[in-house]
C-alpha cells in the first residue's frame, strides 16, 4: 500500500511543476529551465530512492514513515512554485528538500537496522554506503540553504544561471554515486 500512495504522492509534485511550467513557460531565462530540469530530476530521484528503501528493505511503517512521502511533497511543491523566476526562495526550497531526505534516510535506516534479520545481508554487504545515504543529500541541502541565505553575498543575483548548473550539477553526482548502491541493494534485497 505503501507505494501506490506514494507514486500518487509523486504525481502530484510532477503534475504541479507540469502546470507551473505551462504557465509560466514563456517568461522563462535559461535559469528558469535548468532549476525546471532540476526540479524534475530531483522529483525522479526522490521516488527512485524511496522505491528502492520499500522494496530493497523489510519492516514495519510507522506514523513516522507515513509522514515522510507528505514532507517531500511539501518541499517539491515549493521547489516547483519556485522555477519561474525565483532563484533565492527556489534554493532554500531544494535545501529544505534535502533535508528531509536527510530525515526520511535516518527514519528508513533505523527501520531496516531494527527490522528483520532479511536486511542484515545487505546492512553487511555495503555499509559505507548506508551512510553516504545521508550525507550527499545532507550536502545538497546545507548548500542550497547556504546559497539562499548568503545570496547577494555570494553574487548569486547577478550569475543565476550559475547557481542554478551547480544545484542541477550536484543533484547530477548525487545520481552517478547512487546508481552501485541502488543496484547493490537489488542483488541483496530480501525477497517478499
Amino acid at each position: 500500500m505503501v507505494r501506490p500512495v506514494r507514486s500518487i504522492i509523486q504525481g502530484v509534485a510532477l503534475a504541479a511543476l507540469v502546470q507551473r511550467v505551462e504557465g509560466t513557460y514563456r517568461s522563462f531565462a535559461a535559469t528558469s529551465w535548468i532549476m525546471t530540469a532540476t526540479t524534475f530530476l530531483a522529483i525522479l530521484v526522490i521516488w527512485h530512492e524511496y522505491l528502492v528503501q520499500v522494496m530493497g528493505y523489510v519492516w514495519t511503517p510507522t506514523l513516522i514513515d507515513s509522514i515522510v512521502p507528505f514532507a517531500f511533497v511539501g518541499g517539491e511543491v515549493f521547489m516547483t512554485h519556485f522555477v519561474a523566476n525565483d532563484l533565492r526562495n527556489w534554493l532554500l526550497a531544494s535545501g529544505a528538500t534535502f533535508l528531509v531526505a536527510v530525515a526520511a534516510w535516518v527514519v528508513g535506516w533505523r527501520q531496516a537496522r531494527l527490522g528483520r534479520g532479511e536486511n542484515r545481508a545487505v546492512f553487511r554487504s555495503f555499509p559505507k554506503a548506508h551512510r553516504l545515504r545521508g550525507i550527499l543529500p545532507g550536502a545538497l541541502g546545507l548548500l542550497g540553504i547556504a546559497g539562499w541565505a548568503r545570496y547577494d553575498a555570494l553574487g548569486f543575483s547577478r550569475s543565476q544561471v550559475i547557481a542554478a548548473i551547480g544545484m542541477l550539477s550536484l543533484l547530477a553526482v548525487y545520481v552517478a554515486i547512487s546508481i552501485p548502491y541502488w543496484s547493490h541493494v537489488a542483488a541483496h534485497a530480501p525477497r517478499h
